[in-house]
């Protein structure tokens, strides 16, 4: 299956985001005030971004992420599962991250 880069790189994304906003200050604040019920909606927010900006740089010819010269089955199955790859990099992340290092909660 092409479109196998997409994935991976948002994958990528989705481990990073989790540990940027569970290690640096800034994020992590804003992080640990957001409402739990909010934190997998923000998740999936920002991979649709991520995604959104694989698709975009691929179509626009920036980079060649393997999803063909046009919107097919198989392009849209790649793009649906880059979003997968991030939303489940970020959750297995940030399930690591809350198992580890607990927080003292009130």
């Amino acid at each position: 299956m092409s479109g196998g880069l997409a994935g991976l790189i948002s994958g990528v994304f989705g481990i990073v985001l989790s540990i940027l906003v569970e290690v640096v200050p800034g994020f992590k604040l804003w992080w640990e005030n957001l409402p739990s019920e909010k934190k997998r909606p923000a998740r999936a927010i920002a991979a649709l971004i991520i995604v959104a900006a694989i698709v975009a740089l691929h179509f626009t010819g920036v980079y060649d992420f393997g999803l063909g010269v046009e919107v097919t089955f198989e392009a849209v199955l790649s793009i649906v599962m880059a979003w997968i790859s991030f939303v489940v990099g970020a959750e297995m992340t940030f399930q690591t991250f809350e198992k580890s290092f607990p927080r003292n909660r009130e």
